[in-house]
């Protein structure tokens, strides 16, 4: 985040003013703490960024009121989970067969009429989804087991996943590309830089 940007948090029984934005993450966790419950809103300039109950926010987040300092997330060194958002249909199948490195599951958000994760190849998964929610639980419990890399194109989406410990979120809107194959090259940009890989292939 631009580190200039005057971000305004809105909670029940305050508000919060913010003038170094990359203290944003910190500050809602301490909100979302102090409250509990209620609806928090992040704002710029009578935009809002983000809404959501501050309950939500501390599960996503891994700051549950039950959770205790033995119970943080572990994650597998070295391994690396692409997550597609649903405007990436059949991209995860490509970069499979560019990006072949046992390194690298790919996990593609299906939505509605999916009902439970498919395993599609070795390493490429179908996930179900109804709503944001559901693809914010999938991202908190890839977490726990690898580095995340999340592709998606909506904003909102994007600042919420954004929170989450251990996800890189990687806002790709597929207008801002020429193509399907521009955009997929910058997806296998992104990923071999997080897996360390250098030159092509």
């Amino acid at each position: 985040m631009n580190s200039g940007r005057k971000l305004v948090i809105i909670y029940p029984g305050g508000v919060r003013v913010i003038d170094n934005a990359s203290r944003l993450v910190e500050e809602i966790r301490d909100v979302a703490r102090r409250i509990g419950r209620g609806r928090i809103i992040v704002a710029e300039l009578g935009r809002v960024l983000l809404e959501a109950d501050a309950s939500v926010l501390s599960e996503l987040m891994g700051y549950g009121a039950e959770r205790r300092p033995e119970e943080a997330p572990v994650t597998r060194s070295g391994r690396v989970c692409a997550v597609f958002d649903q405007m990436y249909k059949g991209f995860a199948d490509i970069i499979a067969r560019e990006l072949r490195d046992d390194r690298l599951v790919l996990h593609e958000i299906v939505g509605r009429g999916l009902e439970k994760p498919v395993k599609a190849s070795e390493r490429v998964f179908r996930q179900p989804a109804r709503d944001d929610y559901d693809i914010l639980r999938l991202l908190r419990r890839l977490a726990r087991e690898c580095r995340v890399v999340f592709f998606t194109g909506d904003k909102k989406l994007a600042n919420q996943a954004a929170l989450i410990e251990n996800v890189e979120v990687e806002y790709m809107p597929p207008g801002e590309f020429t193509g399907k194959e521009a955009a997929i090259d910058a997806m296998i940009a992104v990923l071999r830089k997080a897996m360390n890989i250098g030159g092509a292939e």
